[in-house]
């Protein structure tokens, strides 16, 4: 099974998912509200990007 990876440009969070739930055509862009790892607060940017593989 493969996995797709969405990034932040701000904070660097990554977010995996598999394959088979974006339909294997992947979104170039997702929104997704998370926390930057390093502050422990929420990101402001919710902007996540395709990691292209």
């Amino acid at each position: 099974m493969e996995t797709v990876f969405y990034k932040c440009d701000t904070c660097g969070f990554t977010h995996q998912v598999p394959s088979y739930w974006t339909g294997f055509a992947p979104e170039k862009e997702i929104e997704m509200e998370h926390i930057n790892l390093e502050s422990k607060d929420m990101c402001l940017d919710t902007t996540l990007k395709l990691i292209e593989g």
